[in-house]
């Protein structure tokens, strides 16, 4: 087998879902999705070594095939501590390398807006510019330039935000959602139950109170287009 036919063997055999294997990792559905497919070529030990122990595996046998396949208590303490001594860096199964990146683009509030479904990715080129990140995001992951202040001062203008369509967004996490106009808007995210069709009812609370919060049973037609995985800052000279 190769690693990705080991990474979805350990899954299966763990009988647990992709949405709880990627909480006890730390990434998207997406990312494990990828993980199986053999689409993501370098995986970030941190994440290998957590899919090792939520699956009973050792972190070896996942990067390289070395038998035995099940793990145990000192194999999981040797792997949390090579982490420990090597944070950030890639396991290929004998010498860890740098953190792969990937370029995506950097899209407007209109195209956000204009992605009802986000079953297209935005591909470097497609945007007026491009960034480079190392996080595990899905295909469909795209950058948004922060505009205005309505999230003042946690996020100001010119901030970069990049954002994982895969990504379910939990109580309180930052989304960019369709406002019912054709565009965008960044927001955070506050679930109000369920209405009388059973559809979700949520808020998009502005960190800025000079804003108002919208609600998706109030204030038109509402979608989630994706949740927050990173916040850049760029200091202006």
């Amino acid at each position: 087998m190769n690693r990705h036919e080991r990474i979805a063997f350990a899954i299966k055999r763990s009988r647990r879902k992709h949405k709880e294997i990627a909480e006890s990792c730390g990434v998207s559905p997406g990312a494990v999705s990828q993980w199986i497919s053999g689409l993501t070529k370098n995986i970030r030990p941190e994440a290998l070594a957590k899919l090792a122990y939520a699956t009973n595996t050792r972190m070896e046998w996942l990067a390289t095939g070395e038998e035995p396949m099940d793990s145990n208590v000192y194999e999981i303490s040797k792997n949390l501590h090579y982490l420990v001594e090597n944070t950030g860096k890639e396991w290929n199964g004998t010498e860890p390398a740098g953190p792969s990146s990937r370029v995506i683009a950097v899209i407007g509030y209109v195209q956000a807006g204009l992605w009802t479904e986000a079953t297209d990715a935005y591909a470097p080129g497609s945007g007026s510019e491009t960034i480079s990140t190392t996080e595990e995001i899905g295909d469909n992951g795209f950058a948004l330039r922060i505009k205005g202040d309505s999230n003042f001062p946690d996020f100001k203008e010119g901030d970069i935000v990049i954002i994982d369509p895969a990504v379910l967004p939990m109580p309180g996490d930052m989304v960019v959602a369709k406002n019912g106009h054709e565009e965008a808007t960044f927001k955070k995210y506050r679930p109000r139950g369920t209405n009388e069709s059973g559809s979700d009812v949520f808020e998009l609370v502005p960190l800025n109170s000079d804003y108002p919060t919208l609600r998706s049973d109030r204030d038109g037609p509402m979608h989630i287009i994706g949740t927050m995985v990173e916040h850049r800052r760029f200091r202006k000279r």
